[in-house]
This record gives C-alpha cells, structure tokens and sequence, in this order.
C-alpha cells in the first residue's frame, strides 16, 4: 500500500486536529495498466464534463451579458463544485485502482478515511 495517513494529536489554536496524507507514486507498466477507472467509466466521466463544459458556456454568457455578480458568483461556485466532483470521482477510481491491492478487502477498507477527507476538501 502506498500511501499513509498520519494524524498527530497536537491541535491548533482554533481546536483543529492537523492531519496529513502522504502519497507515494508507484511507477505502472503502462501497457498492463491503461488507467481501467477511466475506461471503465468512460461514458459516466465524458457526460460529467460536457456538464461543465454547458455550465462553463452558461457563465461565460452571464459574464458578457448584464447578469448581476451574485448570479456570476453563484455559477462560478456551480462550476467549482462540478469540477471538484469529476476530481474526486477519478481520484477515487485511481486509489481504488491502482494504490491499494483490488483483492485486498482491508486495503479497500483503509481508504475510507482517506476518501472522507478528500471528500470534505473538495466540498
């Protein structure tokens, strides 16, 4: 397995726990693995971002327009969101893949609390 979480139990000055995740590369035969999560998701991934990419259109026809600044922002957050969840949505499929063993249940197992925290990062 090639990554670790380390959580030290000092907390800063708002009470918050400081936790770090530590990846290690792991260098791929290529040809053995060609990047399955995304192939397997393909038609999933592709819809997701031709979503964006009408979000990204209907911003940028509210930036040239007269749309008023909290309509812009609020599109912008939109597309933030989108974006953050095709990221998390290959992030996780690439763990899942090819950082932990698939056939290992207790690998699979260690990277819930890995995926909680990107999950509540890229919120």
């Amino acid at each position: 397995l090639n990554w670790w979480l380390c959580v030290n139990g000092e907390t800063s000055g708002a009470g918050m726990v400081r936790a770090l995740v530590i990846y290690s590369p792991v260098v791929y035969d290529r040809q053995a693995v060609a990047m399955s999560h995304i192939q397997e998701n393909r038609k999933k991934l592709v819809d997701r971002v031709r979503r964006i990419g009408g979000q990204v259109a209907s911003l940028e026809r509210a930036i040239e327009g007269d749309e008023e600044c909290g309509a812009v922002l609020q599109q912008l957050a939109a597309v933030r969101g989108a974006v953050n969840g095709l990221i998390l949505q290959v992030m996780e499929g690439h763990l899942r893949s090819h950082v932990a063993d698939a056939g290992n249940t207790k690998q699979q197992d260690e990277l819930l609390p890995v995926l909680a925290v990107l999950k509540s990062y890229l919120k």
